[in-house]
């Protein structure tokens, strides 16, 4: 009876249409470059000379029993894309690495881009036509006109060349130290090397969320409730952020979530002139040697991002607006 094995060459684990699904099977796996790295061969096919060479070869390969099922026919579904064409390591291991060094800078960026733009916008909007209102939306409309890679560069000239105050290339290291108040103590970290990327990254972030914020507020500044808010002598700052800000954020909400998106999905000029290792640069890297298992795992990556962070914007529609919670 013929034996039924399958090599599996190149990274690309879903050749095996020469199996039927239910199967029993016998899995090795390999890290050596010189050879195919993943082999699936059945119970029959276990002492061919081609899989006993294989094994012979590699000592250190992992076998394992199972069938095939789903799974291994789309591998995909466990983001699963094989191995890096020309690093020669496996394609989640290098999206792993790349990805929380992106979600990181991101975090960093998103929160100055949220507590600078919602403060930019209250004050805008509190002070409408004011001198205040007009600087801060000529600096809004710079920081959203302005190109990033330029941004950057001019940090570090200042920053960092002429002033010399922080690192702002590679990612460094993360330094903790000790805080005391008395009766206990914890320790914070300080990342120098994050402060020139995030600020670059999140300024156009900032800028639209301060118009934003400025535009949603002025809607609800002059209604009824404010206006009866005011008459019954609940203070100017329970008016401004309870009463004003918590009904104005809905839109707001929705431009942090879709900016932390786009965040998230790869910096790629931010990354580049900062040396950040992150994912954009990743996937650049990868477009611009062929590296197809990478790009194929980013493009994929993006996607369940940005429906993952429209999903979580939806859900804090409800917690911001009880009426959405009622319906």
């Amino acid at each position: 009876m013929m034996s039924n094995a399958v090599l599996v060459l190149g990274g690309n684990r879903s050749e095996l249409s020469d199996f039927t699904r239910g199967m029993s099977i016998n899995v090795a796996f390999t890290n050596r470059v010189k050879i195919t790295p993943y082999a699936v061969f059945d119970e029959e096919s276990k002492g061919l000379v081609d899989v006993d060479g294989i094994l012979s070869e590699h000592p250190d390969a992992i076998e394992a029993t199972g069938t095939i099922t789903d799974i291994i026919l789309n591998p995909a579904v466990w983001f699963d894309f094989g191995r890096s064409y020309r690093q020669q390591r496996e394609v989640r291991d290098i999206i792993h690495d790349s990805f929380k060094n992106t979600a990181y800078l991101s975090v960093v960026a998103m929160l100055i881009a949220i507590i600078a733009g919602i403060g930019a916008g209250v004050v805008s909007a509190v002070k409408p036509y004011s001198f205040v209102d007009y600087l801060t939306m000529t600096a809004a409309l710079i920081g959203v006109s302005m190109p990033v890679f330029w941004l950057g560069l001019m940090l570090i000239l200042l920053f960092q060349g002429q002033l010399g105050w922080v690192t702002g290339i590679g990612f460094g290291e993360i330094t903790w130290f000790k805080v005391n108040l008395g009766l206990f103590s914890f320790h914070l970290p300080w990342h120098q090397n994050v402060i020139l990327p995030a600020i670059t990254l999140g300024t156009v972030p900032m800028a639209i969320i301060a118009r934003m914020t400025r535009s949603s507020m002025l809607e609800v500044m002059n209604l009824d409730y404010i206006r009866t808010a005011r008459a019954k002598g609940v203070s100017n700052w329970n008016v401004i952020i309870r009463h004003a800000l918590k009904n104005s954020l809905i839109p707001i909400i929705t431009v942090i979530g879709v900016d932390f998106a786009l965040l998230l999905a790869g910096a790629v000029l931010t990354e580049t002139v900062f040396s950040w290792p992150g994912l954009g640069r990743e996937i650049v890297d990868a477009i611009t040697f062929r590296d197809f298992p990478i790009v194929m795992a980013g493009v994929v990556l993006f996607a369940f991002i940005f429906v993952m962070v429209n999903l979580v914007v939806d859900i804090l529609y409800a917690f911001v607006d009880p009426r959405i919670r009622y319906q």
